[in-house]
C-alpha cells in the first residue's frame, strides 16, 4: 500500500497529476570539495527558495571521492532528493560501489568521472 490508502497504480496516476508543473534541478552536488561544501539539507533550504520540486545529486567528484554524503543527504531529505552513483571507472571497486548505492539506498543512475584519478 503506498501513501493516501490509494492502489500503486492510484498513486503514480495521482502523483503525476498532482505533479505537473515539475521543476527539477539536475544537476547539484552534495559533500565537500576545495571551496565548496552542501549537505542535503542546505540543498533542499536553497530547493525550497526556488521552488524547486526534486534535485538530482551526486557527490563533488574532485580528487578522491565517495558516495557517503549522498548516501547521508537522502537519508535526510529522501522525498525531495533524486540519487545519482559516481563512480571512477578506473577504481576497482567501482562497479560493487554502484550496486551498494543501488541495492542499499536506492539509486537511479550513474555518473561516470573517468578522467579524474586515472593511473
Amino acid at each position: 500500500m503506498v501513501p493516501g490508502g490509494l492502489s500503486r497504480e492510484g498513486y503514480i496516476r495521482k502523483t503525476w497529476v498532482d505533479a505537473v508543473p515539475f521543476v527539477v534541478d539536475a544537476h547539484n552536488h552534495i559533500g565537500r570539495c576545495p571551496g565548496a561544501e552542501q549537505t542535503g539539507l542546505e540543498s533542499v533550504a536553497k530547493m525550497d527558495t526556488t521552488d524547486v520540486d526534486r534535485s538530482m545529486i551526486f557527490p563533488f567528484v574532485e580528487g578522491n571521492f565517495t558516495n557517503d554524503a549522498v548516501k547521508a543527504a537522502i537519508e535526510a531529505c529522501l522525498d525531495r532528493l533524486i540519487v545519482y552513483c559516481a563512480v571512477n571507472r578506473w577504481q576497482a571497486d567501482a562497479v560493487a560501489e554502484f550496486c551498494r548505492s543501488v541495492c542499499e539506498w536506492g539509486s537511479r543512475d550513474l555518473k561516470l568521472q573517468e578522467i579524474l584519478n586515472l593511473v
